[in-house]
């Protein structure tokens, strides 16, 4: 089982008037629960009527609602998307959501078992108490349960203690060039990327794998071991990157979990992310999206 930790909120596109619900948690979690693999969202709305669609919507995906906590005090979130003229967008987040405000202490892992791998990532950890709560559930998972952390670095959550407490018990890292370039400046001022790399992986003994993506130059993987993969990006007819990483990240959590060598992880990750940037927004509207592309076979491969 896959544990999703994370903000629920909707995709606000003001310049179109629309709305999606979103998040890269959600979209993680659903791409994997569309390929058939058990998921587990934690997350807290607001006690709102945004609150209230947003559990719905989860129940209609089939997510165990006891792990969506409602809180009575504070809105669901949202993300202001701006999207430029080439259809890359930047995103504004108001503060004192409800995801602020989650609450783990003492939580039990579904079915009493703990999570083979747990997906994070920074915007959840912008407000110290919510901070403080993911630190102590990270420090009570086992040695084997792998820990994935998409950086994500937004306004409000780009700040060193939030990175650097979460590389201390991470696995997996998955960044794009810029958040490499943020970390390269504050950890690593003036080293050249193969030395940043390097010293996230000297100064951070749990990592074993980091994952960069590049947009129109592709992805690029390195382990501990000296590895490296390399894909370069697909050649698509593009309607927007909403949600590109995030597909990124549970088509790479696919391959991890079947043990695929970090080439295979890189070609088809960059596969799947290239497909959602084809389409408006994160989540395909209709799962026979899945079906049709070359990569649907993910749970049938070994």
């Amino acid at each position: 089982m896959v544990l999703v930790l994370g903000e629920s909120l909707f995709d606000v596109f003001p310049a179109s008037n629309s709305r999606r619900f979103g998040g890269a948690p959600f979209n993680f979690a659903c791409h994997l629960q569309r390929f058939g693999y058990p998921v587990t969202l934690v997350s807290r709305v607001g006690a709102d009527s945004d609150g209230q669609e947003i559990l719905d919507i989860l129940g209609r995906y089939n997510f165990d609602l006891s792990f969506i906590q409602v809180d009575p005090l504070h809105a669901t979130g949202q993300a202001i998307v701006s999207l430029d003229s080439q259809g890359v967008a930047s995103y504004n987040f108001p503060e004192n959501s409800a995801y602020d405000h989650l609450h783990l202490d003492d939580m039990p892992f579904p079915d009493a078992q703990p999570p083979e791998l747990v997906y994070l990532g920074s915007l959840l950890q912008r407000s110290d108490a919510a901070r403080a709560q993911v630190q102590k559930l990270l420090a009570r998972l086992p040695r084997k349960t792998r820990i994935f952390y998409d950086v994500n670095l937004r306004a409000g959550c780009d700040r060193r203690e939030i990175v650097e407490d979460t590389l201390r018990y991470a696995q997996v890292l998955k960044i794009n060039d810029a958040e490499l370039g943020w970390i390269g400046a504050r950890f690593y001022p003036e080293a050249s990327e193969q030395n940043c790399i390097a010293g996230l992986f000297d100064d951070f003994p749990a990592m074993r794998l980091i994952m960069v993506t590049r947009g129109e130059h592709g992805s690029h993987l390195f382990t501990r071991q000296g590895e490296e993969a390399h894909a370069p990006a697909h050649s698509i007819t593009l309607a927007d990157t909403v949600g590109a990483g995030d597909a990124f990240s549970a088509a790479a959590v696919i391959g991890l979990l079947k043990g695929w060598d970090i080439a295979t992880i890189n070609t088809r990750a960059a596969a799947f992310s290239a497909a959602i940037c084809g389409i408006a927004g994160a989540i395909p509207a209709d799962a026979s999206f899945y079906r049709q592309q070359a990569f649907a076979h993910f749970r049938h491969l070994g």
